[in-house]
C-alpha cells in the first residue's frame, strides 16, 4: 500500500510504502533507545560509588566521661555544598568506629547528630513470640546534639559540654 506524503508543485503528490515508514519509524526508535541506554548509564556511572570514603573512627565524652551508649550520625552538610553519604554509628563506651563498605566518609564539612545514654538499653528477648513485657530502656542523656565539623576521615576526638544534659528531650 503507497501513502501520500508530499505535495510538490513540480512533481504532485509524493507516494510511499508503509513498509518504508515503518523502516523509518523503528530507526528512529532504535536511535532513541540507544541515546535513552546511552543517557541513562552516564547519569547512573555519575553517582557515589566512585566517590573515595575515608574510613572514620573515635571518641566521644560527655561531661569528662565517656559516652556509654549512643549513636552519632554524620550528615554531609549540604549548606556548605558538601554531598556524599551519611554514615549512623553506635557509640559503645565511648568510642565510635566507621569502616568497610558504606561505613566511611567523603572528606568535608559534616553535620554531626549525637545520641547518648547512660546506660546500655537492654537486649530484646530471643525469642520474640514470647509473651514479655520490655521494660522500658532508660532515658537518653541527650538526643541529636549538633556538631559542626570538617571532617577528613580519620580519628576524630569530640566533647559533649554538661550544659547539653536533656537537650532535645520533651519533658512530661
Amino acid at each position: 500500500m503507497r501513502v501520500p506524503i508530499n505535495w510538490n508543485a513540480a512533481t504532485g503528490l509524493q507516494y510511499v510504502s508503509l513498509k518504508q515508514i515503518q523502516d523509518v519509524v523503528m530507526r528512529r526508535e532504535r536511535r532513541g533507545f540507544v541515546l535513552f541506554l546511552l543517557l541513562n548509564s552516564l547519569v547512573l556511572g555519575c553517582g557515589q560509588s566512585g566517590v573515595s570514603q575515608a574510613p572514620i573512627s573515635g571518641d566521644v565524652t560527655f561531661a569528662g566521661q565517656p559516652i556509654v551508649f549512643g549513636t552519632i550520625q554524620i550528615i554531609p552538610d549540604k549548606s556548605k555544598g558538601h554531598t556524599g553519604p551519611a554514615a549512623n554509628l553506635d557509640i559503645v563506651n565511648g568510642h565510635f568506629e566507621g569502616r568497610g563498605s558504606g561505613k566511611g566518609i567523603v572528606a568535608g564539612p559534616h553535620v554531626l547528630l549525637v545520641t547518648a545514654y547512660g546506660e546500655v538499653p537492654p537486649d530484646p528477648p530471643a525469642d520474640e513470640s514470647a509473651n514479655v513485657v520490655i521494660p522500658p530502656g532508660p532515658e537518653p542523656l541527650f538526643v541529636k546534639y549538633k556538631i559542626e565539623a570538617d571532617l577528613k576521615g580519620g580519628v576524630q576526638r569530640f566533647e559533649i559540654p554538661e550544659s547539653a544534659r536533656g537537650f532535645g528531650l520533651t519533658r512530661r
